[in-house]
């Protein structure tokens, strides 16, 4: 069958045993679907206007229910064993907008739906992906994945897939360029977004060329980067394994070349603005930045469009740091030093 609904254009191939005894079935049923054009909102009817939002302190907006639960369940029908192949060379659903989609995938029976290889152009990057969803309790979906990324714009992706839930870490917030695995266990929503509470991830990855604008929590630093410009903090690249489990983001200790200088990070941040991090600033940048605080310019003259250069750490000096704590949230927060 071939046909066309707008934009939309498309060919599907269909081959589906329609007896009462599936034992009979000589193979497995087939699906494959070749399209130039797909959009997934057009032919659904999905109301993005219907989505919840997290209320900010002391706004009285009235919270909608959410339509991540309310449409269209797919693993409510009943599954056989098929094998599907698609061919899209572009693919927009919700936010996300996708090209040169090519993914080989089977669903069986018992309402398992694997995925033996997707692959796909997105956020001027490339996205491979594997793995399986489990819809055996179609109240709890759940999804494993094993996915690879390869110079994909951090910033776009966020925003195509609706910052996965993260109220302070937007795509407005951050930049650069993402290569690196991810793994887990992710909880979906009946719309197939990540629940990322009720997930966990282990994120191998590198950030190269990054930037970091105007991103609350690191304005609680201020009194120790006077004479830096912290709406935009640049660093070179940014290599960790990442874990998030029920919500919150672990962060090993590690080294960042910024434009604040070098600095030793680690601790968690919430999928709220719920954070615990430990930073290590070298003293002599805090001595350094104190001396200009007093005697230079003041922190209200610092250029809000400066772009600070990169510092970077010579590991064959030995460095003695100042050790700080930041725990809390952006509205209600603490900071303490250790050594």
């Amino acid at each position: 069958m071939t046909g066309k609904l707008g934009k939309n254009e498309f060919t599907i191939s269909l081959g589906y045993f329609l007896g009462n005894n599936f034992d009979e079935a000589k193979k497995n049923n087939r699906f494959t679907l070749k399209a130039k054009y797909l959009n997934l909102d057009e032919l659904l009817n999905y109301d993005m206007s219907k989505v919840a939002r997290k209320k900010k302190p002391g706004d009285t907006t009235k919270v909608v229910v959410s339509s991540h639960d309310t449409i269209f369940n797919v693993f409510s029908l009943p599954f056989s064993n098929m094998k599907i192949k698609l061919d899209v060379k572009e693919l927009l659903y919700q936010k996300i907008h996708l090209h040169n989609v090519v993914g080989r995938m089977r669903m069986q029976k018992n309402h398992y739906f694997y995925i033996d290889t997707f692959s796909m152009d997105a956020a001027d990057g490339h996205i491979e992906i594997d793995g399986y969803f489990n819809g055996s309790d179609k109240s709890k979906i759940y999804f494993a994945p094993n996915i690879k990324l390869k110079d994909v714009d951090l910033a776009k992706l966020m925003l195509k897939f609706d910052n996965f839930g993260q109220e302070y870490l937007v795509s407005n917030n951050i930049s650069g360029h993402l290569t690196g695995k991810l793994n887990g266990k992710v909880r979906m929503h009946t719309d197939l977004m990540p629940i990322m509470d009720e997930s966990e991830i282990t994120m191998n990855t590198s950030l190269v060329n990054g930037a970091l604008k105007n991103y609350a929590p690191m304005q609680l630093m201020k009194d120790y980067f006077k004479d830096k410009n912290l709406n935009n903090i640049l660093f070179d690249t940014l290599q960790n394994t990442f874990e998030i489990k029920k919500g919150v983001m672990y962060i090993p200790s590690m080294n960042i070349n910024s434009s604040l200088g070098f600095i030793e990070i680690s601790g968690k941040q919430a999928f709220t603005s719920d954070m615990d991090y430990n930073i290590k600033v070298p003293m002599k940048m805090v001595t350094d930045v104190g001396f200009k605080y007093l005697f230079g310019k003041k922190r209200e003259e610092v250029d809000s469009t400066q772009v600070d250069g990169i510092v970077y750490r010579d590991k064959d000096k030995k460095v003695k740091f100042v050790n700080i704590n930041i725990k809390g949230n952006s509205e209600d927060f603490k900071i303490s030093l250790g050594k």
